[in-house]
């Protein structure tokens, strides 16, 4: 992105943004909540149109794609899920397209299982959980097997194990030469992550590899707060004292 500025009905919820990802690995947007960050997705998918600057994907600027080519160059999974029509998990997989045409069945099939899920193929999407949800829609993901993964908030409202399931998934994916965007809250996976872009306020504070940008100093930036970073062997955490101060207006929209 270069100097973009995004937002609804007028009123800017990005401005000025310029910020780059790697071609492959993992790239967490990190901010609170109403920070731009599925908007910053949002743009990533023609579902917006900037206010100005460029938005580029895989080296282009995205106003020159056809949006008829964008299912086979990216791929999103939104933060709220559908109900899908009442259709089962596998068909959700494959009513997918990529770059061969609809998801083929030992592709969907391989998805679900790789994840775990390979007995709740023919569940009803509605009347599963939202953590089997997740995990549906990420297989769905990997089936459509896109160079660019959007994932909203993968993480939220998990419990351990279907956290770890999605982590190794997101993980395989870019091991895979995938580039791997998430915008999150989660600050174990912005510790994980190869990138970090961080915003707050409608503005970039920080950009750049996770051990550079994921300090102290700019979360406790971020979150307007004192914040300490402790290893424990190859993890860092971040502990937090105080109390937050109360987010800025720009930060509510």
């Amino acid at each position: 992105m270069s100097n973009v500025s995004l937002g609804y009905a007028g009123r800017k919820v990005i401005d000025g943004l310029s910020a780059r990802v790697p071609r492959a690995g993992i790239t967490t947007l990190l901010g609170r909540n109403g920070s731009g960050k599925t908007t910053i997705l949002r743009a990533l998918i023609k579902y917006i149109r900037p206010m100005g600057g460029v938005v580029y994907l895989g080296g282009r600027d995205i106003a020159q794609i056809d949006a008829r080519d964008m299912p086979y160059l990216i791929s999103y999974v939104p933060a709220e899920l559908q109900d899908e029509l009442g259709i089962s998990a596998y068909n959700v997989v494959t009513g997918a397209r990529n770059r061969s045409g609809w998801v083929d069945e030992a592709r969907a099939r391989a998805a679900l299982e790789g994840l775990g899920i390979g007995s709740l193929h023919e569940s009803t999407f509605s009347e599963l959980s939202t953590g089997q949800k997740r995990l549906v829609m990420m297989a769905r993901a990997i089936a459509i097997d896109a160079p660019t993964v959007l994932l909203d908030e993968p993480t939220s409202g998990l419990d351990p194990a279907n956290r770890l399931a999605i982590m190794r998934a997101i993980k395989g994916m870019a091991r895979r030469n995938k580039s791997v965007i998430v915008a999150t809250q989660d600050i174990e996976m912005a510790f994980e992550s190869d990138w970090v872009i961080m915003i707050k306020a409608a503005r970039l504070i920080g950009c750049g590899p996770s051990s550079r940008v994921m300090t102290s100093k700019l979360l406790g930036e971020l979150y307007d707060s004192d914040v300490s970073i402790r290893r424990f062997g190859a993890r860092r955490l971040a502990i937090f004292s105080g109390s937050a101060k109360r987010p800025s207006a720009a930060e509510e929209l």
